[in-house]
């Protein structure tokens, strides 16, 4: 998983070349920037209402969206693996909602490790109120039921979850995006610094005398 001094770097190496002294913007500004970009594209919002709870303190924390997440077949269920590993919080609330991604209001309920056998034995609570039900295992939630084999099928779902927020992290510590997300970043910050990539301006015929 990439930190923000890394990601940053690259930003700034690729910027450098765009300006006539060779330096570019400083580090700094590209972090803030960076930050931004994250901010933007993961839709990282504030919990602005939430009880707090023994030891969970929401401070320092974001709800950032994660969307088009593939549904897989996981023995007779299905599972659905997180783009990155949730916070580690009481009762699984670093997966703070989940549903399919074209019916966000169809939330998934959320299990207690191990709790969906105890349950499945008793008819009275198995149903959970007519929802489908999903245990969080690492960065995977297997679900109660197979989504693939639903009369309507859910192929994809979104998930928040709780992250860090990125604005305070150190220059080390692991950002909340998934890898292949890294270069949509870079070119975010690009884009604020008014530069293209250097493919770009390859492929521009007006870039050429």
């Amino acid at each position: 998983m990439t930190t923000l001094v890394k990601i940053s770097e690259q930003c700034k190496l690729l910027a450098a070349g765009h300006y006539q002294t060779g330096q570019g913007p400083e580090l700094a500004e590209i972090k803030l920037l960076t930050a931004q970009v994250i901010n933007s594209l993961f839709k990282l919002e504030k919990i602005s209402q939430i009880a707090t709870e023994g030891d969970f303190n929401p401070s320092g924390l974001m709800i950032a969206t994660y969307d088009n997440i593939e549904v897989q077949p996981y023995k007779d269920r299905s599972m659905a693996t997180l783009p990155v590993y949730p916070i580690s919080l009481p009762r699984g609330m670093g997966v703070w909602y989940v549903s399919p991604s074209d019916d966000l209001d169809n939330f998934f309920v959320p299990l207690i490790s191990g709790m969906a056998g105890i349950v499945k034995t008793q008819s009275i609570l198995n149903n959970y109120e007519n929802r489908i039900a999903y245990e969080l295992r690492g960065n995977a939630l297997i679900f109660t039921v197979n989504l693939l084999d639903l009369q309507t099928p859910v192929k994809t779902i979104q998930a928040q979850e709780l992250v860090s927020d990125v604005s305070a992290l150190d220059d080390y510590d692991p950002l909340p995006i998934p890898p292949d997300m890294e270069e949509p970043v870079i070119e975010g910050v690009l884009k604020l610094l008014g530069v293209r990539k250097p493919t770009e301006q390859v492929n521009n015929p007006k870039d050429h005398g």
